[in-house]
């Protein structure tokens, strides 16, 4: 190993990887970009497919699966930011890895116990599925009337005032995750100007001891952008599936993830151009003398007129019509409510 017994305030006298080393580290991280968008693309529309999106007590579950989605996300990745980060510390990189392996082994078997279950719902629901829509095809033939039926059941206020099974609408749900968005940049600009206010005050500007400042002032910039992060991703995710065709579900809500990607490769396009336009803002190793909080108020700046140009495109949108309808069958008592789309 090229830093192996190497202490972490000596780590300039690593020994430099060679070619070998580098390749196989660059092809893990590959694998891993690769493995992870076939499981982010393909997760969201195999477990909203379990779901019937014609049921309306079905379609408040499907956006509360994608809730739980991205919650699982965020929960691994907080894991990996700090129990991952501690083994790897004080334990070393082999251990991190090991943990990571069996992780992932771990979710295959998960996978692979779960899979029948996938399956048999599949064979309940698809004899049934088809049997509906004869049903339908013969009350066309017999001219059964079909009436508009209100739904009426428990929920969340917004449900009952909206009339929308999800409450607020998809396009509403991301317009406030980009609020969020710019609103977390600007609490993060706050912070840091307040940061640096501090190291100024104790004269540590260049002092590489922590300052007298709890780590939580992090805490409001990371809760509102976490916030924010929910209602933009659940939202697409259940803009894209809702609103596309039955054969582009999944490839639908792939798009979200793949924006997210080029939104990371850009970000670095941004950082150089920022340094070159403002003369080095970033240019330092030392954040007390970097204009950090410059930088935090352009990216607040840049999510308003994205947000801005959001709404001009949004409201170009006109939503897939759909309507709640109670089917009854010709001479019977049974009658089903469904959402129907016109």
């Amino acid at each position: 190993m090229p830093c192996k017994g190497v202490a972490p305030d000596a780590m300039n006298q690593c020994e430099a990887a060679n070619v070998s080393q580098e390749a196989i580290l660059f092809t893990g991280l590959y694998l891993v970009a690769l493995g992870t968008g076939g499981v982010k693309s393909a997760l969201p529309a195999m477990g909203a497919d379990q779901f019937d999106e014609k049921d309306p007590n079905e379609a408040v579950h499907l956006s509360s699966f994608f809730n739980w989605f991205l919650f699982s996300l965020n929960a691994g990745a907080l894991v990996g930011v700090t129990f991952l980060v501690w083994i790897s510390t004080n334990q070393g990189w082999e251990w991190s890895f090991a943990v990571c392996t069996m992780a992932v082994l771990f979710a295959i078997l998960f996978l692979c116990l779960g899979k029948p279950c996938i399956e048999s719902m599949c064979r309940k629901e698809a004899p049934s599925f088809a049997l509906h829509r004869l049903k339908l095809i013969a009350c066309k033939q017999m001219h059964c009337k079909i009436s508009k039926f209100q739904v009426s059941g428990q929920g969340c206020n917004s449900r009952k005032i909206t009339g929308i099974p999800n409450g607020i609408r998809y396009l509403q749900r991301i317009g406030v995750g980009l609020v969020l968005s710019a609103i977390s940049m600007a609490v993060s600009g706050i912070v840091e100007t307040h940061r640096k206010s501090v190291a100024i005050e104790h004269k540590m500007v260049d002092s590489v001891e922590p300052l007298p400042m709890s780590v939580f002032w992090l805490g409001f910039q990371y809760a509102i952008f976490g916030a924010a992060d929910m209602f933009t991703m659940v939202g697409l995710l259940d803009f894209f599936y809702a609103e596309s065709s039955a054969g582009m579900k999944s490839l639908s809500t792939a798009i979200p993830w793949c924006s997210l990607a080029f939104g990371y490769f850009m970000s670095s396009v941004v950082v150089e151009i920022v340094n070159k336009a403002s003369g080095g803002w970033l240019a330092s190793n030392n954040l007390n003398r970097d204009k950090l909080n410059y930088f935090y108020w352009l990216l607040a700046v840049l999510s308003v007129v994205n947000f801005v140009f959001y709404l001009v495109c949004a409201s170009w949108y006109k939503y897939k019509k759909v309507e709640v309808k109670k089917v009854e069958s010709y001479g019977e008592d049974e009658a089903k409510v469904e959402l129907v789309g016109v």
